[in-house]
C-alpha cells in the first residue's frame, strides 16, 4: 500500500537525519571542545566498507566483466576526485584575495558555499533512496521495510558527516 511506502521513506529519511543529529549533538556535548572531525571521516569509511565489501562482490557475481567493473570503479573515483577539487579550486578563488606589490592579502570569507553542492549531491541521493525503497515495498511490504531499514542504518553516518561538514 502506498502508506506503507510513506511510512518507510520518511522512516529512512527523516529518521536518520533525526538520529544523526541526536548523536552528534550527544558526541559535542560529551567532548565539550567540539572535535568531531573524526565523524567525517567514519561516514566515508563506513560508505566505502559498504561498497567494498558488499556491492562490488555483487556486482561481480552478477556475471559482469570484472574489467568493465573495475575500470567504471576507477573512473567514478577519478571524476568525484576531479569534483572534489574543482570545489576546493572554486571555494578559494571566491574568498577575493587581492595582491599587491606588498603581497598583502585581503579575506572576505564566505562560509558555507560548499553546502549548496552537499545538499544538492544529498537530494539526488534521497531520491535513490525513495525509489529503491518504493521498488522493494511495491514487491513485498515485508522487504520494503527491511530496506527501509538498510538505507536508515547507511544514511545515520552519511548525515552526521554532512552535519559536519554544514556546521
Amino acid at each position: 500500500p502506498a502508506w506503507a511506502t510513506l511510512m518507510a521513506t520518511a522512516l529512512a529519511g527523516f529518521g536518520s537525519v533525526l538520529l544523526a543529529a541526536a548523536v552528534l549533538k550527544y558526541l559535542r556535548h560529551k567532548q565539550r571542545a567540539g572535535h568531531t572531525d573524526f565523524l567525517l571521516s567514519f561516514a566515508a569509511g563506513a560508505l566505502l566498507c559498504t561498497a567494498f565489501t558488499h556491492l562490488l562482490p555483487e556486482a561481480v557475481e552478477s556475471g559482469a566483466a570484472p574489467q568493465t567493473l573495475f575500470s567504471t570503479l576507477f573512473l567514478a573515483l577519478l571524476a568525484f576526485f576531479l569534483l572534489d577539487k574543482a570545489e576546493l579550486y572554486h571555494h578559494g578563488h571566491e574568498h577575493g584575495q587581492e595582491h599587491s606589490h606588498g603581497h598583502e592579502h585581503t579575506h572576505a570569507h564566505s562560509h558555507g558555499k560548499g553546502g549548496w553542492t552537499l545538499l544538492l549531491g544529498d537530494a539526488v541521493h534521497c531520491l535513490g533512496d525513495g525509489m529503491l525503497i518504493a521498488a522493494a515495498c511495491l514487491s513485498n511490504p515485508a522487504l520494503g521495510l527491511l530496506v527501509a531499514l538498510a538505507v536508515f542504518a547507511h544514511e545515520v553516518p552519511h548525515h552526521m558527516g554532512d552535519l559536519v561538514v554544514l556546521q
